[in-house]
């Protein structure tokens, strides 16, 4: 079930459904990119995840973009600097 991950994603709205092409939907975030999503593991601490999840969720963000956007900034701010 790895690979169908992107397929079970919840929708951030409510929608009719009248067939089962309405359950799914496809993975937006990579059609047509140069630069396509990977997978990583990493560890945080508790109070972060927790912190981050609380932002995403008032910002209607997804986690992935919390971090994506915080990691920018943070490397960006880095190559400004040297």
């Amino acid at each position: 079930m790895k690979g169908n991950r992107k397929a079970y994603r919840p929708v951030t709205t409510e929608r009719e459904i009248k067939e089962v092409k309405d359950v799914f939907r496809e993975d937006d975030d990579n059609r047509g990119v140069d630069d396509p999503l990977v997978m990583t593991s990493i560890r945080i601490h508790s109070s972060v995840r927790t912190s981050a999840k609380v932002y995403a969720t008032t910002h209607g963000m997804k986690m992935q973009e919390v971090f994506e956007q915080a990691i920018r900034q943070y490397v960006d701010k880095q190559e400004t600097v040297n």
